[in-house]
């Protein structure tokens, strides 16, 4: 599974197009509550969150400052953008 596109918000959330066919919507919020180090830098300053980029190795999500999310985390606590709008198969 492999993170193929990313759209990041202001809002803290993130929209990934996952294997080119699945879309999911992640608030990147409830991973940043209540930490410290690293991942507090991204809750505390919202360029840090929009800069985002996807590892062309792993195929998941790393930021400026070098923290990243296993892919199968993030689609984990993601909802389906198709399930969303009410168009789930």
């Amino acid at each position: 599974m492999k993170i193929t596109a990313v759209f990041a918000c202001r809002t803290f959330k993130l929209i990934m197009e996952v294997n080119h066919v699945e879309y999911w919507l992640l608030d990147m919020k409830e991973f940043l509550r209540n930490d410290e180090g690293k991942f507090s830098e991204l809750r505390d300053d919202v360029n840090t969150i929009l800069s985002l980029r996807i590892s062309e190795i792993s195929g998941t999500l790393v930021w400026s400052n070098g923290v990243n999310f296993d892919t199968a985390v993030l689609v984990e606590n993601s909802m389906n953008v198709d399930f969303l709008l009410g168009r789930d198969k």
